[in-house]
């Protein structure tokens, strides 16, 4: 008898183990449709709780996602060094190198950005990159990360950016996000994460912390306008560019480029037909780039309390503009296509419709020339009021569908007004 007794409470054990693993500790609700946005414990919000009701959706989104991070406010010391200065461009331009070093509790870590700055008097808006490289494929630690970047032209794609924010009136402006924090598991004891050994924040947000670090170190630079900063990163640092976004509203403009899963794509919601970028499909080779918390939930993202339109509502009012290949499906473009459709309703309730974006093209994984035109021609509307050339918000294919997801989903937002933004 009390044999079968200890066997019922290993059961019981057990089945309490998994059920934490899969649905975390607090059991979040099963999701048939995208999380709603609006849930405030048992009852919807209203659009005059929008704005102190955001500050739970970041909560979200940090505990389940991102993990805990620092106040950028909250190091001893910042030093900026510029290590390098020349003029490109034909003297249009003058390109810096800096070497930024933080310290923190006695400790310090440093890392390698720059910028290529309009020769000429103004204040200019500035579009800041992660990467691994800054002006020049050797700081690309990788050999076979090199050869790739090579072969995809990667170093005449930024000489070309770079020439064409020059002309535009931009500050162009980069740092490489493996000073930040290691690209590889086991990277706890790298960089800035070393620094804040007692937080829970994943790589993506470390990456995505450094720029406020940057942006604290532009405020202070005669040449830029610190009321127009834009972000921007490729693929994982697409997803890194998104974070910056959301924790830092500085940034007026934030702008993945095919950042798939973990970014502007869904993580429930996928093109059935190809294969799809999952929570489970990501755990064992970049665990690191998110919070442990996340992957509870790799066999039942059902149960995951938000998905990426939570993000997309978090960067309104300011604005969004995400970039995508259409040919790229373990990026999501079924699930990228969805998450704005439904982060959409808020920006209609701030009186911001535009202010959303999501621009398409044809071909490879990669951030082309086409992609940064897209980029440069909604920067160029929204802080020059410039007539916008490109097209946005089309479907990347003519055979999908949404209204299955997103009919019982914006039911919802029946009856959400018009949101007021306190001064």
């Amino acid at each position: 008898m009390k044999y079968w007794w200890y066997i019922g409470m290993i059961s019981i054990c057990l089945f309490v183990a998994c059920t934490e693993h899969n649905h975390s500790s607090t059991n979040p609700k099963y999701h048939p449709t995208l999380p709603n946005p609006l849930q405030a414990k048992d009852k919807l919000i209203s659009a005059s709780e929008w704005e102190s009701h955001r500050v739970h959706l970041k909560h979200i989104l940090t505990r389940y996602q991102y993990g805990t991070a620092p106040d950028h406010r909250s190091l001893d010391k910042v030093e900026v060094e510029i290590t390098d200065e020349n003029y490109v461009f034909d003297s249009s331009a003058i390109q810096q190198s800096w070497l930024f070093t933080i310290y923190k509790s006695g400790r310090q870590a440093s890392f390698r950005a720059g910028a290529i700055i309009p020769n000429r008097e103004g204040q200019f808006p500035a579009i800041i990159k992660n990467d691994r490289f800054r002006f020049d494929l050797s700081d690309v630690l990788s050999p076979r990360k090199e050869k790739q970047y090579r072969e995809k032209k990667r170093d005449k794609t930024q000489q070309f950016a770079a020439k064409e924010a020059v002309t535009r009136g931009y500050v162009f402006v980069k740092f490489i996000r493996g000073d930040i924090a290691a690209d590889q598991p086991n990277s706890r004891d790298t960089g800035v994460l070393a620094l804040y050994p007692d937080y829970t924040w994943g790589n993506i947000a470390a990456w995505g912390w450094a720029y406020s670090i940057i942006i604290d170190w532009l405020e202070k630079q005669p040449y830029v306008d610190v009321n127009r900063i834009a972000v921007t990163g490729h693929s994982r640092g697409g997803k890194t560019a998104l974070y910056a976004g959301i924790y830092d509203e500085r940034i007026a403009v934030t702008a993945p480029n095919s950042s798939g899963s973990g970014g502007t794509g869904s993580w429930r919601d996928f093109d059935t037909e190809q294969k799809p970028q999952t929570l489970t499909a990501i755990e064992p080779y970049h665990h690191f780039w998110f919070t442990d918390s996340l992957f509870h939930f790799a066999d039942s993202v059902a149960y995951l309390p938000f998905d990426a339109h939570f993000a997309k509502m978090l960067v309104a009012p300011r604005a969004l503009v995400n970039m995508h290949a259409r040919q790229v499906y373990w990026a999501n473009q079924y699930g990228t296509q969805l998450t704005p459709l439904a982060a959409q309703p808020i920006f209609d309730a701030y009186g911001k419709p535009d202010n959303l974006a999501l621009h398409w093209r044809d071909g490879g994984h990669n951030q082309t020339q086409e992609d940064w035109l897209a980029l440069y021609d909604f920067c160029d509307w929204y802080f020059y009021g410039k007539e916008r050339t490109e097209t946005y918000n089309q479907s990347p294919h003519a055979h999908y569908e949404y209204d299955s997801i997103l009919n019982p989903y914006l039911e919802y937002f029946e009856g959400f007004e018009k949101i007021t933004v306190k001064q």
